[in-house]
């Protein structure tokens, strides 16, 4: 059975909040799936015999999606024109976060 500072680590790291009465319900009910995510560890980089390593770690092919650059200096003047404020010679921009 899980401890209690587990449990409400747990609910710290996906942002809920819980109650006394949650707490040991999700004690109870977290535990088997915890212990079932220790189980998969063991195979998580255990290729089956006879199967390449890398198939089982990138089944789906990996696609190149960088662009292509572009060296057009009258595109680059024309961002840089447009920009609100250069700070040393970098683009300055609004916070976002």
């Amino acid at each position: 059975m899980l401890d209690i500072q587990t449990v409400e680590h747990v609910a710290l790291l996906a942002r809920i909040g819980i109650t006394e009465s949650e707490r040991d319900r999700y004690q109870k009910e977290l535990a088997p799936v915890l212990d079932f995510v220790d189980e998969l560890k063991a195979f998580e980089d255990q290729a089956p015999a006879g199967i390449d390593d890398s198939l089982v770690r990138y089944s789906k092919p990996r696609a190149d999606i960088s662009r292509a650059q572009n060296d057009n200096e009258d595109e680059r003047a024309q961002i840089i024109a447009n920009m609100p404020e250069i700070k040393d010679e970098a683009l300055k921009v609004r916070q976002v976060l």
